[in-house]
């Protein structure tokens, strides 16, 4: 999981009603990437000049907010934020390279080295920083942190990394989506696939029949994985439409009568499910030529499970 780092440079004091309207949504944007399981959603890393921003923020009057200004939930993880935060150091000669930090359509801004500090560690460690909403360049899912870095043969020149960043709810969503699309992306075996598959396709259930299934199938990997993905985001937008079914179109069809009525070959398309119990799995799409994958849904929970991957099955006519 993905480490949070506070970004200082963000920490301008605000009007009192925006500093609570700030850090409810920061709280919250937190708690959406551990339920995500982008990170961990209980800590974040903070270096010692701006720790206090734990227990109230100085707003432009002079006064700070405290827990009693905000909801009780937000309240609550803010406590836990607090109790996990990890103070860190970067070195001083790294820091001495920043050279400034830019977001889409915002002029870059230039940053000493101690509050550009944060922004190089989530760049180096690939962490996601977190930013008050103080200026247009913070309120952007994605920054460009422009540093000097040593080439090889021990010449400094200009270089930069992107990283994702958090000021509203919408940040969060886009760094969910892009961490699950570049988890399939990077899922190159079974056993990666079944270790990641709750974060990469949050939106299907898998069978506990399939992990075997997907290592008869390693040679067509990938194939596998892009249809998925497109099938992950069909349960996705069924969440939203509540409708009959997910919206697949002709992409997932329904098994044939004279293969639901025989008893042989339909349970020949009973499988375990997530939570170990047999079920039908009667719908089916193609991956590849002769291949499929079998799944059910339930227009109940609105729930879409992947019950089978592999060679095409048995019908009366093959």
């Amino acid at each position: 999981m993905r480490d949070l780092v506070l970004n200082h440079a963000s920490l301008t004091p605000p009007t009192s009603h925006d500093a609570i309207s700030w850090l409810r949504e920061i709280v919250t944007c937190i708690a959406y990437l551990g339920k995500k399981r982008v990170t961990s959603g209980k800590a974040i890393r903070v270096g010692d000049s701006a720790a206090g921003w734990l227990d109230q923020i100085l707003c432009q009057d002079g006064s700070r907010v405290v827990d009693s200004q905000l909801g009780r939930e937000e309240a609550r993880r803010l406590r836990r934020l607090r109790e996990r935060s990890l103070e860190y150091e970067v070195d001083a000669e790294l820091a001495s390279r920043l050279r400034g930090c830019e977001a889409t359509g915002c002029p870059s801004i230039n940053l000493n080295p101690n509050d550009g500090k944060p922004l190089l560690l989530a760049a180096f460690i690939r962490g996601i920083a977190i930013s008050y909403p103080s200026h247009q360049t913070w309120r952007n899912d994605r920054l460009r942190v422009k540093f000097e870095e040593l080439s090889d043969i021990g010449v400094l020149h200009e270089t930069s990394i992107d990283l994702d960043n958090i000021s509203d709810r919408s940040d969060a969503k886009s760094i969910s989506d892009r961490h699950q699309d570049q988890l399939r992306i990077d899922t190159t075996t079974p056993d990666e696939f079944w270790r990641t598959k709750d974060v990469a396709y949050p939106h299907l259930k898998f069978g506990n029949d399939v992990k075997d299934q997907l290592s008869n199938n390693h040679g067509r990997f990938q194939v596998v994985t892009r249809n998925l993905a497109t099938l992950n985001a069909f349960a996705r937008e069924w969440q939203t439409t509540r409708g009959a079914a997910p919206p697949w179109g002709n992409l997932v069809r329904p098994e044939s009568e004279s293969v639901r009525n025989n008893p042989s070959l339909a349970n020949q398309r009973v499988f375990t499910s997530s939570d170990g119990r047999k079920e039908s799995y009667f719908l089916h799409t193609n991956f590849s030529k002769g291949d499929r994958i079998h799944l059910r849904i339930d227009r109940a929970t609105f729930l879409v499970e992947i019950g089978y991957i592999g060679r095409h099955m048995p019908t009366k006519r093959f």
